[in-house]
């Protein structure tokens, strides 16, 4: 089975990209011309810091050190395969919250921002700053996925789940929009086994599926959802021809 290989790349990503270097431009402009110091450097370093977001939607490649194509991964079927998320990745996001965080802090405490502005900047700011630290601990924890014949096991820093190839199905890219207006993509699929809880329902709410993997490990979301999809075939046939499990219904 061939996998077609996905695109994958925000169309807004480039125009942000352009339009953060050229506020980082212009705040250093304001920096060696001597009118306004302060607000140039955190101009900077704010614009800095989403010039290196856009970066990363046009190249998420550059942070990943998973280099294995969708179909080079199915010729190893049953495995077992494992894929590992890049700690760079983590600690770049890391290094990105905690500067927005430290860019917000200092405005809040050094400007005279309006009450309104004040309530809306702070918990984006408190939210930033513990989340710096979570991403550390997932770079240093790791995150992976171990598929093989009977079904794969998911592990991120907080837990370990496995599911077999019976129970998880309808694997499919979802592509939402995060706070910079930049499209990101996930694959989730539906476990059948985990009823209906509060958490499965919200995700079926919001994605269409109950759950979601926490990353596609350097591949294309739709490479990654085809994988997956062509893999879980493989061993459902498999499983079907040995005479363990009776075909699915379509």
């Amino acid at each position: 089975m061939r996998i077609p290989t996905g695109s994958g790349r925000p169309r807004s990503a480039l125009s942000g990209l352009i339009g953060s270097l050229l506020f980082v431009a212009i705040g250093v402009a304001m920096i060696l011309g001597g009118s306004g110091g302060d607000g140039g450097i955190v101009g900077v370093v704010f614009f800095s810091v989403c010039a290196g977001f856009f970066a990363w939607q046009l190249r998420p490649d550059l942070l990943e050190t998973e280099r294995r194509s969708a179909e080079t991964l199915l010729s190893l079927y049953p495995g077992p395969v494992v894929l590992r998320g890049s700690a760079r990745k983590y600690l770049f996001a890391s290094a990105g919250l905690a500067a927005f965080g430290l860019v917000g802090l200092q405005t809040l405490l050094t400007e005279q921002a309006p009450p309104l502005m004040q309530v809306m900047v702070w918990p984006g700011v408190v939210l930033s700053l513990c989340a710096a630290p979570m991403f550390i601990l997932v770079a240093v924890r790791g995150v992976s996925l171990q598929l093989t014949g009977e079904g794969f096991v998911m592990r991120d820093a907080w837990q370990t789940r496995r599911f077999s190839w019976a129970d998880a199905v309808g694997f499919t890219a979802f592509t939402f929009l995060n706070s910079l207006n930049s499209s990101n993509r996930i694959v989730v699929f539906d476990d059948t086994t985990s009823g209906t809880t509060r958490i499965a329902r919200l995700n079926r709410k919001l994605t269409g599926r109950n759950t979601a993997l926490p990353e596609t490990f350097g591949l294309d979301p739709d490479d990654f959802a085809a994988l997956l999809t062509a893999w879980r075939d493989r061993a459902v046939r498999a499983r079907v021809e040995s005479g363990s499990t009776p075909p699915e219904r379509p």
